[in-house]
């Protein structure tokens, strides 16, 4: 082999690898665009799944932030008299003395036992609901 043909085949070696290296390097920067792109994508689709997510509990969320001021009258946070407040609504409403009523017809208390009188409503509901305490007459 000639000298001349060593330093083509060199040079050659040379201007492809330089060639190479160019078509190497815009080739890493499309795919490094392609990444990122994939990653916005990807971002931008969980950012929409999370503001639907929200949007979806949001009437739950304001449901028990209203539901707080009752708890907090019934636990008495907001003073004494707005837990006798909030209790006297609970004792007043149908649904307790619905089920005041039914629970005493299955279980009825001691005085009404010694009374027997199932009829009327028991000695200690009378006092419940702010009667004057007397004692049961024994039968």
């Amino acid at each position: 082999m000639s000298l001349f043909g060593s330093i083509a085949k060199l040079g050659g070696g040379i201007l492809g690898q330089a060639l190479s290296a160019k078509s190497n390097k815009k080739a890493l920067a499309q795919a490094a665009a392609q990444q990122t792109a994939a990653i916005n994508a990807a971002s931008d689709l969980q950012r929409d799944q999370f503001n639907r997510t929200e949007g979806y509990l949001t009437p739950y969320m304001t449901a028990g932030t209203d539901a707080l001021g009752g708890m907090r009258g019934l636990l008495g946070l907001n003073g004494s008299s707005a837990q006798e407040t909030a209790i006297g609504g609970l004792r007043d409403s149908p649904m307790y003395q619905g089920l005041y009523d039914n629970g005493h017809r299955k279980n009825p208390c001691r005085a009404c036992l010694i009374l027997r009188d199932r009829r009327k409503r028991c000695f200690t509901a009378r006092v419940a609901n702010g009667a004057r305490r007397t004692r049961p007459a024994l039968a």
